[in-house]
């Protein structure tokens, strides 16, 4: 048997994680507790916004995955989080303003 955290876990730990950076970080969406997926916006201001899931790489690995390119606008990003909340569901959505660029998704536990 195999230990996975929760979604919700996951959810909760992305935002304290960006908060204890000084960052504001928000649950947008409130998906499955226990396996809805996660989306992150990262919202970098007039660096634009970084959309982040998290996959599973060829080797086994977990990474954050960018949508839509490395950063898109804010309607874009805007209209990423609306298509995948009609497919998902169970989808979480958090939002990270991180104007300064301090966050580093690559270190990201995903």
């Amino acid at each position: 048997m195999t230990h996975r955290l929760t979604a919700e876990m996951r959810a909760q730990g992305l935002i304290r994680l960006a908060q204890a950076q000084g960052l504001f970080a928000a649950l947008r969406h409130r998906g499955e507790a226990e396996r809805g997926a996660l989306l992150v916006k990262l919202d970098r201001f007039d660096a634009g916004c970084l959309m982040l899931e998290p996959v599973t790489g060829f080797d086994g690995a977990a990474l954050w995955r960018g949508l839509d390119g490395p950063a898109v606008a804010g309607p874009r990003a805007e209209e990423i989080i609306a298509k995948r909340r009609r497919v998902d569901t169970d989808l979480w959505v958090i939002e990270i303003e991180d104007p300064k660029s301090v966050l580093d998704p690559a270190a990201w536990p995903a």
